[in-house]
């Protein structure tokens, strides 16, 4: 597993392979090896890295310690630098064991947690503490991770718990081979071969990698919009495929966006002929939605024969006030979101008539009114941030983000008889590394140090702030019902993976829980602050639940005032446990 190289792309790689082939007792794999030696063809003749870049472990090569060693090596590596790509390859076979700690939650049906079977992989006798030739658990392998990320770079993709996986197959399931390959790895390098890579995500290569009848492959992690191998994120809206109703004119019909998906009547989507949204064709308006589908109208026809996308215009009640001695100015700044021509809008109301946001200036500054009556209620009436009266660039940035943010902020169900609201409860705990997993092999596990913080949907942090100290969340199911759930924000929370026709495991099994930053849930802890001069600060946090799979990931946003700037919140950096 090795260091770093500027190639072809001039994209620094560092790229490991970790080669399972296995031990007697457990089925041979017949393409393990091939497949590896396919991926790392792959990478030095399309990709242009240097054979000395790639540490392959193959066959007994690849031992419990080889493959920790190896990868704890990169932590320390001076070739490797900041947002430098890692990528893990594991090929080989994965199983299940008891979690290292008996009051560790996990999510699976069966209480068990995920592993890698290294090459001395045995079967020990029950009560042995023996850990050579033992299973590399999940949580160890989190564990080294975190530490790579925290001291070289979170561009991480590859096996168990990093910050993008790529499986094979959905959780608990198997992956298939034929006598030459592995029918994921063989997919995988056919999409990537053919594929520009320069902008591909990696969920475009689950979303695009030809079906596979007997297994799907899953994407999960918080990068999981970034280019392939780089730090470069690729927002995008949510696009549907609106398509006319046979029989009756300029009405048209929405098959995946419904109440869930954020649509209700009255709302305009802006439609296009292409997928990339380059070729504006007209508007619809939603006359009817139902939990997961919708129909709309258009006030002008349209030319939309088969299928045409479209995409939620989203609007912002903003205030001026127009005594400000920059009004005109501001007004004139806005045009593009007044014109109301593209997927964000502006409408100018006068204060107290029900705005979002307000606008000012001062000593040539813009500064931004927050107007919710939550932020108001606890003190916080302003963003902590402004910008120069000439920057239109950046305040339109602004505008654009806050109308996505204010349309999704008051979503709820429309039939609250009818909603899964109050049948699935969420705690907020600070954490810390359990006292009862003091085995430096097998890793640490986080546990809650405090009691739930979350009170009645208010969760009070205080004076626990700052970058060392980590809260985690637990999502638990009180029905005999598999749930899907999605926390977004900024950086989401948790998403469940993506899958191509929406064969996605599903995270929140019946009478279970999934955890965020502890536990077996893979996603990563939280840390909260507070910026310069600030006293006080807001969040929301909105969990949606469904019975079906939706793609949520379209509403996490970056902020638009993220660069040059401390955050609020951000991803806790895992530290091991210091022990004499």
């Amino acid at each position: 597993m090795a260091s770093t190289v500027s190639h072809k792309d001039k994209r620094a790689t560092t790229t490991k392979f970790v080669m399972i082939f296995q031990d007697s007792g457990i089925n041979d794999l017949h393409a393990a090896v091939k497949d590896a030696e396919n991926v790392r063809e792959f990478l030095i003749c399309r990709l242009g890295v240097s054979q000395n870049r790639i540490a392959y472990l193959r066959d007994e090569e690849a031992t419990r310690e080889a493959i920790i060693k190896v990868m704890e090596d990169l932590a320390n590596d001076s070739a490797i630098s900041k947002d430098d790509p890692i990528l893990i390859y594991y090929a080989g076979h994965g199983a299940e064991a008891d979690p290292p700690d008996r009051h560790w939650p996990t999510s699976s049906e069966n209480g068990k947690v995920q592993m890698l079977l290294p090459h001395d992989f045995v079967k020990n006798p029950e009560g042995s503490e023996d850990i050579r030739g033992q299973g590399i658990l999940d949580i160890k392998i989190s564990s080294i991770l975190s530490k790579i990320a925290r001291n070289k770079s979170n561009n991480i993709s590859g096996g168990l718990d990093t910050h993008v996986l790529l499986a094979a197959c959905e959780r608990g399931r198997q992956a298939f081979e034929n006598e030459v390959h592995g029918l994921f790895t063989e997919e995988l390098l056919l999409l990537l071969t053919k594929e520009d890579i320069n902008r591909l995500s990696y969920k475009d290569i689950i979303m695009r990698i030809r079906h596979l009848p007997s297994q799907a492959p899953q994407c999960e992690g918080v990068y999981s919009d970034r280019i392939i191998f780089t730090v470069e994120d690729r927002p995008r809206p949510a696009v549907y495929d609106i398509k006319p109703i046979p029989g009756m004119t300029n009405q048209f019909t929405f098959d995946s966006a419904g109440q869930a998906h954020g649509v209700t009547i009255g709302d305009k989507f802006a439609v296009h002929s292409d997928k990339h949204l380059n070729s504006l064709i007209g508007y619809v308006v939603v006359s009817k939605s139902t939990s997961f589908s919708s129909e709309c109208s258009a006030e002008v026809p349209l030319p939309i024969f088969h299928v045409a996308y479209a995409v939620q215009v989203s609007t912002l009640r903003l205030s001026i006030d127009r005594k400000d001695p920059s009004y005109a100015r501001l007004v004139q700044s806005i045009g593009p979101l007044l014109a109301n021509t593209s997927m964000h809008s502006v409408q100018l109301v006068d204060a107290g008539k029900g705005q979002d946001l307000s606008m000012s200036t001062y000593n040539g500054r813009v500064r931004f009114g927050i107007e919710n009556k939550i932020c108001r209620q606890y003190g916080l009436t302003r963003m902590p941030y402004d910008v120069a009266v000439d920057d239109t660039d950046k305040v339109l940035s602004i505008l654009r983000c806050a109308s996505d943010f204010y349309s999704r902020l008051d979503l709820s169900h429309p039939n609250k008889g009818n909603s899964l609201k109050g049948k699935v409860h969420v705690g907020c705990h600070k954490i810390r590394i359990s006292d009862t997993t003091d085995d430096l092999e097998r890793g640490h596990a986080y546990v809650p140090e405090s009691a739930n913080l979350n009170k009645e949907g208010f969760i009070d942090i205080g004076d626990d702030l700052g970058e060392d100290v980590p809260y985690g969340y637990k999502i638990s199911n009180s029905l005999n019902l598999p749930l899907y759930v999605a926390l977004p924000s900024q950086e989401p929370y948790y998403n469940p993976p993506t899958a191509n026709n929406g064969e996605v495991d599903v995270p929140l099994p019946p009478r279970r829980s999934l955890t965020i930053g502890f536990g077996d849930g893979g996603w990563p802890a939280r840390t909260y602050l507070l910026r310069k001069n600030q006293t006080i600060d807001v969040g929301f946090l909105k969990l949606y639940v469904s019975t079906k799979y939706i793609d949520y990931s379209s509403i996490c946003q970056k902020s638009p005032f993220e660069k040059g700037h401390a955050r609020a919140t951000g991803i806790f950096k895992m530290r091991p446990k210091e022990v004499w």
